[in-house]
């Protein structure tokens, strides 16, 4: 094959305007028309069928529920993302966590005030952005 020219629709198709030699890739899947010019020969045009899926590379936001606030203790707090099998670690002294921050593995109870800082890390995939949440004691009278 000398040259392949190709559109997503089989009006451009063509050696000039919106024909190219790539396409965009944010959707699922289109028909690829496009002429094959091989060595010595005539153009001839062909037509396929390209789907693609699109892989998440970051692990997916976290929620923190409650998401913060006043409370009068104790208070449960759960920390979840929508990505299955994450590790996700936390930290309550403000400072950002890590994988070697303490890890969560089961809703949280909080008595004291503080700020909860978490996030998810997962092999082969960036970790998600840093949540924080500030939790405050409200002391009873």
């Amino acid at each position: 094959i000398r040259d392949m020219w190709y559109g997503i629709d089989a009006g451009t198709l063509g050696f000039e305007g919106a024909m190219s030699r790539g396409w965009d890739w944010t959707d699922s899947g289109h028909w690829l028309y496009s002429f094959i010019i091989p060595y010595g020969q005539d153009p001839f045009p062909v037509k396929l069928r390209v789907t693609w899926t699109i892989i998440a590379t970051q692990v997916e936001a976290l929620t923190i529920d409650p998401p913060g606030g006043t409370f009068d203790w104790p208070v449960r707090v759960m920390v979840d993302t929508p990505t299955p099998m994450p590790q996700i670690y936390y930290t309550t002294d403000g400072s950002e966590p890590t994988r070697n921050s303490a890890l969560y593995e089961k809703p949280l109870v909080l008595e004291r005030t503080m700020t909860l800082k978490a996030q998810a890390f997962k092999n082969g995939f960036d970790p998600s952005d840093v949540v924080i949440a500030e939790f405050v004691r409200q002391d009873r009278d």
